[in-house]
């Protein structure tokens, strides 16, 4: 059995991060994050204990994704919450890619 028909693009992998608790709507990759906890939160990502919530699950043929939201406190004990999605394209020997 064959996976069904390619599609013409393939996924790309993505993993990004917004900060809910500055309210900006920009998108950021993960050093950019750990750049920005630092600067504008004074959070060692290194060291923070973070709490995460898994919100979305989803499989297709061709990748799989996640959508998080994290939640760690600042040094004077305020939560920052930041949300995270991931998209992740499957490899060739998946079987999931056979379902």
């Amino acid at each position: 059995m064959k996976p069904t028909k390619k599609r013409k693009a393939p996924v790309k992998r993505e993993n990004n991060y917004w900060c809910e608790t500055c309210g900006v709507d920009t998108k950021m990759d993960f050093e950019t994050t750990k750049e920005h906890l630092l600067t504008v939160h004074g959070i060692n990502s290194a060291t923070a204990d973070f709490k995460t919530i898994n919100t979305l699950h989803i499989d297709g043929q061709d990748y799989y994704g996640n959508n998080r939201v994290l939640t760690v406190l600042d040094p004077k004990g305020t939560p920052i919450t930041l949300s995270n999605s991931t998209i992740n394209p499957r490899s060739k020997n998946d079987l999931m890619r056979y379902g």
